[in-house]
């Protein structure tokens, strides 16, 4: 059987961006911005490590919570 998937759409600005860069202690860039917002970024939540079930499940209730709401 094909597994089953649902796709769910985040956006984030430029100022979170930012904070992540300063967190990380890398250098944002204007051009660091343009690679990050000139087309989607792809995750493969697999390849994240321990957290990934906790961040499934949380994109799984939040996209839950937003589609009950409609």
């Amino acid at each position: 059987m094909e597994e089953q998937k649902a796709k769910i759409v985040l956006e984030l600005d430029r100022e979170c961006f930012q904070a992540a860069f300063f967190l990380l202690k890398e250098k944002f860039t204007d051009e660091m911005w343009r690679k990050v917002s000139s087309e989607p970024v792809i995750i493969n939540i697999d390849d994240i490590g321990e957290e990934a079930i906790q961040m499934k499940l949380a994109f799984a209730c939040y996209a839950i919570t937003k589609v009950l709401e409609n």
